[in-house]
């Protein structure tokens, strides 16, 4: 069947450059997409190719290779995100923005401790999984001994250690707490630096009212000692 397109007479041709924009009227159905790029055997999967304005360069989107046997759908998010946000996906191809933060570890609050009976760091646990206390060379001024302790929001006070420190002991322990159960461990040196050997051991607890949903923790000593030295500082983990 021979066709004229445009002046000239073919097999059903249309001419190079000839379909407008006005002419597409891609639709798409639940079986039919409205676009397909179709690859070629042992050659390239399909792909599509956006030019630069003078047509000069451009990038392209590649389909997987046919090995893959790749059969997915990609759903993208309703707004465009926030700056230096990532898109990732849910595991079912439903796609959502998401911070970065810095390769999984951020720190979330420093708190340094000297001339107060209680500290109260405020926070965002938002996205992480464990959080990390680190406890750098905190002491106190107290003719009595006590233990250091925090308390968040919502729930138990809970003891870093089960040590008694005097004025004379100087503390350096890491605590890492799982948001999920509540459970914590540490472990921590006394007088880390001074006397050699400081003594050193671990402690571990639960505290379910520490969760995703903690806003603040107070840092405390349980004889109100006044804190005279050293940070506590609060480390999130995605």
């Amino acid at each position: 069947m021979a066709t004229t397109v445009d002046g000239s007479t073919g097999v059903s041709q249309i001419q190079d450059d000839k379909v407008t924009v006005d002419k597409l009227n891609l639709i798409s159905t639940g079986s039919v997409p409205s676009l397909e790029a179709k690859g070629t055997s042992g050659v390239t999967s399909g792909y599509l190719k956006l030019n630069c304005s003078e047509n000069s360069h451009g990038i392209k989107l590649l389909g997987p290779p046919h090995s893959a046997s790749a059969d997915y759908t990609l759903t993208f998010p309703n707004n465009d995100g926030d700056a230096d946000q990532f898109l990732q996906t849910n595991g079912s191809g439903v796609m959502s923005w998401a911070a970065a933060g810095g390769g999984g570890t951020d720190l979330l609050s420093t708190v340094a401790t000297s001339g107060a009976t209680s500290y109260v760091a405020t926070i965002d646990f938002t996205g992480y999984k464990l959080v990390s206390i680190y406890i750098d060379l905190v002491s106190h001024s107290a003719g009595t001994s006590g233990r250091l302790q925090f308390q968040p929001n919502g729930g138990s006070v809970s003891e870093f250690n089960n040590y008694d420190y005097t004025a004379a002991n100087i503390i350096g322990q890491l605590t890492n707490h799982s948001l999920a159960s509540g459970v914590f461990l540490g472990a921590m040196r006394i007088n880390p630096g001074i006397d050699g050997l400081p003594l050193a051991a671990s402690f571990g607890g639960v505290n379910s009212g520490f969760t995703t949903s903690t806003t603040t923790i107070t840092y405390n000593w349980s004889n109100n000692a006044t804190f005279d030295g050293g940070a506590i500082r609060l480390y999130g983990h995605k």
